[in-house]
């Protein structure tokens, strides 16, 4: 298993997710490139993500908002809409969520995110190689609270890839990666801090 982690400065909301493994047949799962942005205010967030030429290919982009009574409307990547896959929101304010693409088109195309209404917004995108073409979605974890520290426990095995989201409220509160993460984004965006 291979933990990949997306920071994003919230309060109280967990996202964990399980990508591409269902089918025994794949090796195991390769993180391609990643990428992310931030935006303060607004209704429509672009930015560019580069997927290089790989067998199985699969994109997540995770998204983290202020306001949890603002919808995502759509999520495309080079004008191709793609799935929420996961979703959390905490109980006042606050929401993460996690959509997928499976087989998106290779090279730098644009990540296109719509909301219902302004908000402040984290998000990150994240290809991978070796991805069940079928479903690459195993497992969906996500959680609220208000601790020091964030946990959530994800079931995975060999050529798992778990990728997390931690929105917290204060970057003084952010837990240190455990052992085999990576850390892909570690960031605030306008009311987030």
């Amino acid at each position: 298993m291979h933990a990949h982690r997306i920071c994003h400065v919230f309060l109280g909301v967990l996202l964990a997710l399980i990508l591409a493994m269902a089918s025994p047949a794949f090796a195991a799962v390769t993180v391609d490139t990643t990428s992310s942005t931030t935006s303060t205010g607004s209704t429509s967030i672009t930015w560019t993500h580069t997927v290089n030429s790989g067998s199985n290919r699969a994109l997540a982009v995770t998204i983290a908002q202020t306001s949890a009574s603002v919808t995502v409307n759509s999520v495309t990547y080079n004008a191709v809409a793609m799935t929420r896959v996961c979703f959390v929101q905490g109980a006042t304010q606050r929401a993460a969520s996690v959509w997928m693409l499976i087989a998106p088109a290779t090279g730098a195309n644009t990540v296109a995110i719509t909301l219902s209404a302004n908000d402040d917004v984290i998000a990150a995108g994240i290809s991978a190689f070796g991805a069940d073409q079928h479903w690459p979605v195993g497992h969906c974890q996500g959680g609220t609270g208000s601790s020091t520290s964030a946990a959530a426990t994800v079931f995975s095995t060999a050529n798992h890839v778990v990728f997390d989201v931690v929105a917290i409220n204060s970057l003084a509160l952010l837990p240190a990666p455990a052992g085999g993460q990576t850390t892909i984004v570690n960031t605030t965006a306008g009311g987030l801090d």
